[in-house]
């Protein structure tokens, strides 16, 4: 059997859709308000994952201006049938309401489709299918026919916001949806019906939805019906998933949990936990599956790791995966490695069905000749010496190849500089998804701005209203400055201590990440590439307080969040006119986590979730 360790996609891939053709499996990702839309990931035994191909990556198939943080691509569904692939997904225009305290009663959530031949494209216009919800699913059903499966939003909320799963019959001859569109299912008790996928199997169709909200108390619903329309009956085991050992009892224990922390991150009672909490994944729901033998199945779903001693998953939403098995009465369960029956999300399983096989290189490095994708648990390390940056980088909400260039300065990478940190139409920021607690990452970059209103270095953010950015600018005096700005809660902090003074020539920019607090380091020429082992005495000068990193988390935006952190290069020129400044390199790579001490640190603290002295 071989063992599998979850999560399998670490870091920002969250909403798993998961289809198999021949020996390949391949997993479509959300992507939120990040570019290009949607990551597809191929494996053949389920547990080395390699990123393949991004297909929404030209301005035709998808223009994010303007949309809110956390917006954007949400839940991509990939299928596959008589030799095309088929990828559904909704870009969410609006989400949230207006106020800290509106979770939003209005969403604008068109849904698209696009198709092709392979799974590396060429992808086609996408068709327009309809805005009831989002999370559409396409199933092809054994006769010939596909049908689109999604949630409905009812802004009216009474009783719910989640009104129901909605069918209506596609038509892949025309392109277009047809018939009448039929309410299946209207979820259990725990509300939030929402993420369907519908499966067939020995004469029955199988209904797979998330509940309970895409937080802590998450969790899967299965349901069969022998009509496609239903009625469809709820599996005798609910939840099918969750991250608890008993849903209606822990779930409350760690509801408590959490509003003990008010908002910081760490519960008040840590034995308000419910067991287990920091060994196996949590949030676990929003799931699709697949076969992998006629009785084994494989289960993807979302989930969170919390930082050790909090509820805070600065991480965001990730994928882990599941073993099923398909019992005598036609049910399928969650088992563990022993085949026994499990409502619960593991941290490890195994699958008897598939065997490993040997593990390509990393792309550690983007030279001319590296490979073209990375894989799952990916070291990032680009010096802009090749002809394309490395495959992990993401920029936001649009195309942005007016304002990048790898040959403008050959070696370096250049970012023109456009609108603010907290823009949501066109800024510049070049990053990669956090994948570990602990990091370390850095940059370099010659940069001589001739206004306060211009800015780039290294930036680590959630989103628009929480970012920590060490950036050069131009100080009062005309000259180079190095400084830190924070946004926290949409709160701006400058400076947080004074500017220090930057002579013409490089700069070289660290952050390290030790889970909960992170810092900001100026880099010295002579520091080695391991000089967050040993700062002080390794040319690495603290720049500022530390910093909380709990602030950038899911738990911490308003009113909720789904990306993870990611850090990068950025740019801004808020004049207006374009001003450049070029990279010469930047590596992210993850680093051994140690709570000594961090955790009682901030805890003690009584700033807003900021910084801190450590």
């Amino acid at each position: 059997m071989t063992p599998i360790h979850n999560p399998i996609l670490p870091g920002f891939n969250p909403d798993p859709s998961i289809v198999r053709v021949g020996d390949d499996f391949y997993l479509a990702t959300s992507t939120f308000e990040w570019y290009p839309g949607v990551q597809i990931w191929h494996s053949r035994d389920l547990a080395q994952w390699r990123l393949v191909t991004r297909p929404l990556a030209e301005h035709r198939l998808l223009d994010m201006t303007g949309v809110p943080s956390s917006g954007g691509i949400w839940a991509p569904c990939l299928s596959y049938s008589d030799g095309v692939f088929y990828l559904v997904f909704t870009t969410v225009h609006v989400w949230k309401g207006e106020s800290q305290h509106d979770i939003g009663s209005f969403k604008d959530t068109p849904n698209y489709l696009v198709t092709a031949p392979k799974i590396d494209g060429p992808w086609s216009e996408p068709i327009a299918l309809h805005s009831r919800g989002f999370d559409p699913s396409l199933f092809h059903d054994d006769d010939g026919r596909s049908w689109l499966v999604s949630m409905e939003w009812d802004y009216r909320g009474t009783p719910s916001f989640f009104s129901g799963i909605l069918l209506q019959e596609f038509d892949t001859t025309s392109g277009s949806l047809t018939g009448p569109v039929h309410s299946i299912f209207t979820g259990t008790r725990l509300d939030c019906t929402e993420g369907p996928h519908l499966y067939r199997r020995n004469g029955w169709y199988y209904l797979m939805v998330a509940e309970g909200g895409t937080s802590y108390e998450h969790a899967i619903t299965v349901a069969r019906s022998r009509s496609l329309a239903g009625p469809y009956e709820v599996h005798p085991s609910r939840p099918f998933i969750s991250g608890f050992e008993s849903y209606d009892r822990d779930v409350d224990t760690l509801h408590r949990a959490v509003q003990d922390s008010a908002g910081l991150g760490f519960p008040a009672r840590k034995s308000a936990l419910p067991p287990g909490f920091y060994q196996r994944p949590q949030k676990a729901g929003h799931g699709s599956m697949c076969a992998v033998t006629g009785d084994e199945w494989a289960l993807v779903h979302l989930c969170g790791r919390p930082i050790p001693g909090t509820t805070a998953c600065p991480l965001g939403r990730e994928t882990s995966i599941q073993r099923v098995l398909w019992r005598d009465d036609d049910w399928p369960y969650v088992v563990d490695n022993s085949g026994a029956s499990v409502q619960i999300a593991q941290s490890t399983t195994g699958f008897a069905g598939v065997s490993a096989v040997d593990r390509p290189d990393r792309d550690s490095d983007c030279s001319e000749d590296a490979p073209a994708m990375v894989a799952a648990d990916h070291v990032v390390t680009d010096n802009f010496r090749g002809a394309r940056l490395h495959p992990t980088f993401r920029w936001l909400r649009s195309p942005i190849e007016s304002d990048r260039s790898l040959t403008a300065r050959p070696g370096f990478l250049r970012l023109i500089g456009r609108e603010s940190p907290v823009s949501t139409f066109r800024q510049t920021v070049i990053a990669t998804a956090v994948t570990a607690a602990a990091y370390v990452t850095e940059t370099g970059l010659e940069f001589a701005p001739d206004s306060f209103q211009q800015m780039a270095g290294l930036m680590v953010r959630y989103d628009e209203r929480n970012q920590y950015y060490l950036r050069v600018s131009q100080g009062d005096a005309g000259k180079r400055t190095l400084g830190i700005v924070v946004i926290a809660s949409g709160r701006v902090s400058l400076p947080l201590a004074a500017e220090i003074a930057l002579p013409e020539g490089p700069v070289r920019l660290g952050f390290v990440s030790r889970g909960a607090l992170g810092q900001f380091y100026l880099l010295q020429a002579h520091a080695p590439q391991d000089w967050y082992r040993n700062t002080t005495d390794d040319g690495a000068d603290p720049v500022g307080d530390g910093l909380d990193m709990l602030q950038l988390s899911d738990e911490r935006v308003w009113p909720m969040g789904f990306s993870g952190t990611f850090v990068g290069m950025a740019c801004h020129d808020m004049t207006g006119g374009g001003t450049a400044a070029d990279f010469s390199h930047f590596r992210y790579e993850p680093i051994p986590y140690e709570t000594d001490g961090i955790l009682a640190t901030l805890a003690r603290s009584t700033s807003s979730g900021s910084t801190v002295k450590p």
